[in-house]
C-alpha cells in the first residue's frame, strides 16, 4: 500500500476513500496520532490538517480532483507529460481531460456557448492541447467562436 488517509474529517475520508476505491488504489486509514507505516508514499489528508502532519508527500483533498496529482506522485511525476482537454461538439458537449492516454476529468456542458469550464481547465493545465471532435459542425463552430471571443 502506497496511499495512507490520514484525517478526522468525515467529509474528506469519505471522499478520499470513494475516489480511491473507484481507482482500485489500495489505502492504510490513519488517525492523526498513528504512526505511518513504512510503505506510504503519498498521504492524503484535509487542509486543516496539513500541516499537522510530519510527513515529506502529503496532498491536501478539497475536490475530487486532487487524484491527478496522486497518480502522479505516485508514478514518480509531478507533472503529467501530455494533457489534452478533448471536446465532444453537440447540443450539449462533452468535455474530458485525458493526461498521458488517462482520463482525469469529464464534464458535460449546458450548451456549446458555455466556455466557461473550458476556460477554467485551461488555467488549471496550462500547457494543455485543445482538441475538437469533426461532429456537429454547426455547434462546433458556435464553441470556436465563443472560444476565440473569450480568450
Amino acid at each position: 500500500m502506497r496511499v495512507a488517509v490520514v484525517t478526522e474529517n468525515a467529509r474528506v475520508y469519505y471522499l478520499a476513500t470513494k475516489v480511491l476505491r473507484e481507482y482500485k488504489i489500495p489505502f492504510y486509514s490513519l488517525k492523526l496520532t498513528d504512526r505511518i507505516p513504512f510503505d506510504v508514499e503519498v498521504v492524503l489528508t484535509s487542509l486543516e490538517e496539513y500541516d499537522k502532519i510530519n510527513f515529506p508527500v502529503k496532498i491536501a483533498v478539497v475536490n475530487e480532483n486532487f487524484i491527478d496529482e496522486l497518480l502522479a506522485r505516485l508514478e514518480g511525476r509531478k507533472r503529467f507529460k501530455n494533457i489534452y482537454i478533448a471536446i465532444d461538439p453537440g447540443e450539449r458537449p462533452g468535455v474530458a481531460v485525458v493526461a498521458d492516454n488517462r482520463v482525469i476529468e469529464v464534464y458535460h456542458l449546458k450548451n456549446p456557448k458555455d466556455v466557461g469550464m473550458i476556460l477554467e481547465l485551461l488555467e488549471k493545465y496550462p500547457k494543455a492541447k485543445i482538441k475538437i471532435g469533426h461532429g456537429a459542425k454547426r455547434h462546433r463552430i458556435l464553441m470556436l467562436k465563443s472560444l476565440a471571443g473569450r480568450v
